[in-house]
């Protein structure tokens, strides 16, 4: 009986050890496949990985390229209304109404400005011309002016001379008139004091012509003096007037500035672009 039960013992014993033999085989083997499981995981998460990083790239430098694309497109759409809005070229090709519109506006805005600049610049150049035809003839008269003092100067020696030869005939006469009293021969007397009397009266015709010709000279030059100075005047008020035309010239520029301020403002809220 006890070896029955010592051999039972034994066998059980036996069973038990290679059971744990089995199941540590097994255990080795199941490990080291799921070690080799995940190893092969984690390279197809890297693989994966670098394709979507990959992917990911083409895709943002595609969405790069349509978005360049895009603003090329926009650009050269653009610079194609802007063309025709400002009057560079007349290709109505992808031009809406509204760029008509807008082209219209602006041609407006520079033909008001140019036929309003153009009137003043007009009146300007006119002002110009006065005042250089006027300084022609100022520049004219001077010189009539510098002639005729001359002449007046000369004129005015000739009378005082002229005078004095007067006055010297006239002392003459009267004193060869109380040397002629004594004399006897009355024809004789008489032919010596009627030369004198002749003499004296060319003298005096003499101072008349000379006197008429220095008032002649004097008025002359008072009215070539009144004619300068009215030349000066005109000058003045036609510089007045350049002055007046140069500020509304300024005022137009301004008003054309704000003018074009606003036209970009309406571009850059038509188009939403920063010109």
């Amino acid at each position: 009986m006890n070896k029955v039960i010592k051999k039972n013992i034994i066998f059980s014993l036996l069973m038990i050890i290679i059971i744990l033999l089995v199941f540590n085989k097994n255990l080795f083997r199941l490990n080291k496949k799921s070690s080799k499981n995940f190893n092969i995981n984690e390279n197809t998460k890297g693989s994966l990985l670098s394709s979507l990083k990959k992917t990911k790239s083409i895709s943002e430098e595609k969405e790069k390229y349509n978005q360049d694309l895009i603003i090329i497109n926009n650009q050269q759409e653009w610079n194609q209304k802007q063309s025709f809005i400002l009057g560079i070229t007349d290709n109505k090709e992808g031009i809406t109404n509204i760029e008509k519109i807008l082209r219209s506006y602006y041609e407006n805005i520079n033909s008001y400005d140019s036929d309003i600049v153009k009137i003043f610049e007009d009146n300007n150049q006119i002002c110009h011309e006065k005042i250089s035809k006027n300084n022609e003839n100022i520049k004219e008269i001077k010189n009539k002016i510098s002639y005729l003092d001359k002449k007046i100067t000369i004129t005015g020696i000739e009378k005082k001379i002229l005078n004095e030869q007067i006055q010297n005939q006239k002392q003459e006469l009267s004193n060869k008139k109380q040397e002629l009293l004594e004399l006897k021969q009355f024809s004789f007397k008489m032919n010596i004091l009627d030369g004198m009397k002749e003499e004296l009266y060319r003298l005096g015709e003499n101072k008349e012509k000379i006197i008429t010709n220095l008032l002649k000279q004097t008025k002359t030059r008072r009215e070539l003096i009144k004619e300068k100075k009215k030349l000066e005047k005109d000058n003045v008020i036609n510089k007045k007037k350049q002055e007046k035309i140069q500020k509304f010239l300024q005022l137009i520029g301004l008003i054309k500035e704000k003018n074009i301020e606003n036209f970009n403002n309406i571009l850059l809220n038509t188009y939403q672009l920063n010109l």
